[in-house]
């Protein structure tokens, strides 16, 4: 297994993501939320858990009883806040396995892994963890923007070791 380095990955899901674009405008817009908010896919399935604030800012409920998070409206595709202000249920019938099958297929022959752990489309909230502390957050603001109650869950995915392998190599 080899180090994954921030401009490794940075690179690859922007590649990742104008690959998908071609295959599925659908799938590809929900990589692009994953990417710019940080939010794990299941959370897209459920545009309840979305709301508008004001002209600045949305609010997104995540799960496992996390707290609410309000991040600036300006990152999100105007697309995806049409949807959210009509409560559309377009994601809906997107599928956790279809996704990964999606991820699996077309990110670049590699295995990406954490703890020991294959990541698919989680690796999009590690690059928005880890893109904001290249930014200059702190801990604190990254565990707050993720709306982690406990910051040592936001340093997890910060501080990540990542690793890949050929898919052609056997663990």
């Amino acid at each position: 297994m080899l180090p994954y380095s921030f401009q490794a990955l940075q690179s690859d899901l922007q590649g990742f993501l104008y690959s998908i674009k071609r295959i599925s405008a659908t799938y590809h817009l929900a990589f692009r939320v994953q990417y710019v908010t940080g939010c794990r896919f299941n959370e897209l399935r459920q545009i309840s858990r979305f709301s508008i604030i004001d002209y600045a800012n949305f609010s997104l409920q995540p799960q496992k009883g996390n707290n609410l998070r309000t991040l600036p409206i300006s990152i999100i595709p105007p697309e995806f806040i049409s949807m959210i202000q009509a409560q559309d249920t377009y994601f809906a019938g997107l599928t956790q396995s279809t996704a990964s099958y999606y991820f699996r297929s077309f990110y670049f022959n590699k295995r990406i892994y954490h703890d020991n752990k294959q990541l698919t489309t989680n690796l999009f909230r590690h690059h928005f963890c880890k893109a904001l502390y290249n930014s200059g957050y702190t801990v604190s603001q990254i565990a707050y923007n993720l709306g982690e109650r406990d910051q040592k869950n936001a340093e997890n995915y910060i501080f990540s070791d990542l690793v890949f392998t050929s898919r052609d190599d056997s663990l």
